[in-house]
């Protein structure tokens, strides 16, 4: 049975990276507009053209205030002749604010009125990726980069979603791409990670996150994903040292947690482990993660009532958690519960497991 599934993001973004993808926009939108405070005053009291409203709700944006900023874009494009820059901006706001389709809307009118506008491309395909909508979002990317080839954002966001996509070597070199062109790389060599975690290819991806790690050591998901590399590559004790200084940084993270418990199982230390799932329920007694790894536990120690009655408790939590199932079936199984064994097995199959265990008892 497998115990590793791969962690390489699909579907739709974080909410992370879509609040990259509106900064990134408005850094190209603002590139040529800086203004002295008080010109910025002076204009935000009396717009008279769209660039004035496109400063006032950029300054506005900087400052923080979103409402204000969406309140100058918003005039500038109903009180005057909108500009493509303004209504690029403007877009980039609704997104943020998980607004998908009036952003779509917006960013398509400013193709209308600029189509050679890459910035708009770009944004356009982030908002795609937003909806999970992957080929729209590739065409977008692809779109601004044949009119920007220096578009870093668009390389990387190709990237990602051509590793969803399946498409690895088209993914990697658009990833070499992002990572050359990045003024900081860390989330290229995140994204070069993810896709060697993809490809199974545990030993390389943990050299990326610690190319990450360089560059950003608190980047949590980078610390994260190493550790999980590391067990992939079966290395649990160079897994569980980095697991245990990283949690000497952030003593609460659940996912470290976790990730130091499978450490110690790969090691066969599982009372260790067993306390350390523990330590996750204290934190937070409803992981599922922590119930499933503590019923697969107790099928190790053949305890199998109690591993059904935490899989079972997992499975409330979560009814998709594939090691519950697998751990469930297998407990049923020893327990005779056969019909129940089955259906978990199957469940557990569906999400890529191995249950040749279970297959075996029920034909004894």
């Amino acid at each position: 049975m497998s115990r590793f599934a791969t962690t390489a993001r699909r579907g739709r973004w974080s909410c992370a990276l879509r609040l990259l993808a509106v900064a990134l926009v408005l850094i190209v939108i603002d590139s040529g507009l800086a203004l002295a405070v008080e010109e910025v005053a002076q204009i935000a009291a009396q717009p008279t053209s769209p660039a004035d409203y496109l400063r006032a709700g950029l300054e506005a944006y900087r400052t923080g205030d979103v409402a204000v900023a969406l309140r100058f874009l918003e005039k500038g494009r109903d009180e005057a002749t909108p500009s493509a820059e303004l209504l690029v901006a403007l877009a980039a706001l609704y997104m943020e604010q998980n607004r998908l389709a009036a952003a779509e809307e917006t960013a398509h009118q400013a193709l209308e009125l600029d189509s050679t506008s890459a910035a708009a491309h770009v944004l356009l395909g982030d908002i795609y990726a937003s909806m999970g909508w992957h080929q729209n979002a590739l065409q977008s990317y692809t779109q601004a980069l044949s009119l920007d080839p220096e578009q870093a954002h668009a390389w990387l966001q190709k990237g990602i979603l051509l590793t969803a996509e399946h498409r690895y070597q088209e993914a990697g070199e658009a990833l070499v791409k992002a990572r050359d062109k990045l003024e900081s790389p860390t989330e290229a060599f995140v994204a070069l990670g993810r896709l060697r975690l993809a490809q199974l290819r545990h030993a390389e991806a943990a050299q990326f996150f610690e190319f990450a790690l360089a560059q950003a050591p608190e980047h949590q998901v980078a610390q994260q994903l190493l550790v999980f590399s590391l067990l992939g590559a079966e290395k649990p004790d160079t897994a569980e040292r980095a697991c245990r200084e990283f949690l000497a940084r952030h003593p609460d993270s659940k996912e470290l947690l976790l990730y130091l418990g499978e450490a110690l199982e790969q090691q066969d230390r599982l009372q260790e482990a067993f306390a350390v799932y523990g330590r996750v329920l204290d934190r937070d007694a409803g992981s599922a993660p922590a119930h499933s790894r503590r019923g697969r536990l107790y099928c190790r120690f053949k305890q199998f009532e109690a591993a059904a009655m935490e899989c079972r408790t997992a499975l409330s939590l979560d009814p998709d958690d594939a090691l519950a199932h697998a751990y469930l079936g297998i407990a049923c199984a020893w327990l005779g519960q056969r019909e129940e064994a089955r259906a978990h097995a199957l469940k557990a199959e569906a999400a890529g497991m191995r249950m040749n265990t279970v297959w075996e008892k029920l034909r004894e």
